[in-house]
């Protein structure tokens, strides 16, 4: 399973390697509730779950509400002609 930052989107991958010791990340819920972001120091409450392991950093930064807001914005441009 993977944990995203929600303020610099760091992703925390159970399966992947700790960055500070080099050493496998521990499962999400062994993690000491004092654990920080090692990017940006948020707390552990900062992260958020990914859902579907197989979403690519990039899409996972894209989200649907922004797309939504693009129509929008893109519709009434539109109107304008």
């Amino acid at each position: 399973m993977k944990y995203k930052c929600t303020v610099c989107g760091y992703l925390y991958d159970e399966d992947g390697i700790d960055p500070t010791t080099g050493e496998k990340n521990v499962p999400w819920e062994e993690l000491p509730e004092e654990w920080v972001c090692p990017k940006c120091g948020a707390s552990k409450i900062d992260f958020k779950p990914v859902k579907g392991e197989s979403i690519s950093d990039e899409e996972e930064d894209f989200k649907d509400e922004d797309f939504e807001d693009y129509e929008e914005e893109e519709d009434s441009d539109l109107d304008n002609f």
